[in-house]
């Protein structure tokens, strides 16, 4: 089942590449929002390299006949594949008013509460003062090459203004670095640890086992990996994240972070 995976895994990183996501007028029309705030801006974007209605067909036999012995593995995998349908329902829906829907289904909708924290942070943000040296993506750059080697891997750091995330790591290929953004130190430390020790690390980790999914990754990552790594990351001054590498029940896991 191992070429299954690795099939699955280059689908996977077509189809969920944020590039895609990005306008390629999207400075121009900035502009143009901020000049104007009843303007409603007008995106473009690149070609997708790929047809949605036979990467559709792809993922449909990954349900239909995806089966391993255990049948966690299998379960894993086929809602791995509903997830990706998702993905390819909002590439579908990108130029049209369905988009809102599409992204819904896929990430689901914040709570009241999560709402509600989101608005303290950013009055938070407003009375802050700024730091008066912030790091350029030139700056960075050779700490997250060696932090990538620490790790056992080669992967270039890309400075793009390609994206709309400060930093994104492209799972057995590279790490992106937005080129306008900035950066505190402390920013940095975390970024590292959160980009590359959590995510790397566990394609790293994955791609070592003889079923590759945890190399590909599972579904619900926004509420598991990401989720609970960016709540714990949040909740520590001191930058300490024990929970990352630990395996804990969901629960267990649940009940520490709230």
């Amino acid at each position: 089942m191992g070429g299954d995976f690795l099939t699955l895994s280059r689908l996977a990183g077509i189809i969920t590449d944020l590039s895609l996501f990005t306008p390629t007028n999207l400075a121009a029309e900035k502009e143009k929002v901020f000049a104007d705030s009843s303007y409603i801006p007008q995106f473009t974007y690149k070609g997708l390299g790929f047809s949605i209605d036979e990467y559709r067909e792809e993922l449909d036999v990954y349900l239909r006949g995806v089966q391993d012995e255990d049948n966690r593995i299998s379960d894993l995998v086929h809602e791995r594949v509903r997830e990706l349908l998702h993905w390819l329902d909002l590439h579908d829906a990108k130029t049209n008013d369905d988009f809102t829907a599409a992204s819904l289904a896929l990430y689901g909708s914040p709570s009241p509460r999560i709402v509600a924290f989101a608005q303290q942070d950013i009055d938070t943000l407003e009375n802050t003062d700024v730091p008066k040296r912030l790091l350029t993506p030139e700056d960075i750059k050779p700490d997250l090459e060696k932090a990538l080697a620490d790790v056992g891997v080669s992967w270039p750091v890309v400075i793009t203004d390609g994206m709309i995330a400060r930093m994104h790591v492209v799972k057995g290929k590279e790490l992106r670095i937005n080129a306008s953004a900035r950066f505190t130190k402390e920013e940095v430390e975390k970024l590292i640890v959160h980009e590359v020790k959590t995510h790397v690390q566990r394609y790293v980790n994955g791609i070592k086992q003889e079923n590759k999914i945890f190399a590909l990754g599972t579904a619900l990552f926004l509420e598991t990996e990401e989720g609970f790594y960016s709540i714990w990351e949040q909740s520590q001054p001191d930058l300490s994240h024990p929970l990352v590498m630990n395996f804990l029940p969901r629960e267990e896991a649940e009940h520490i972070l709230t």
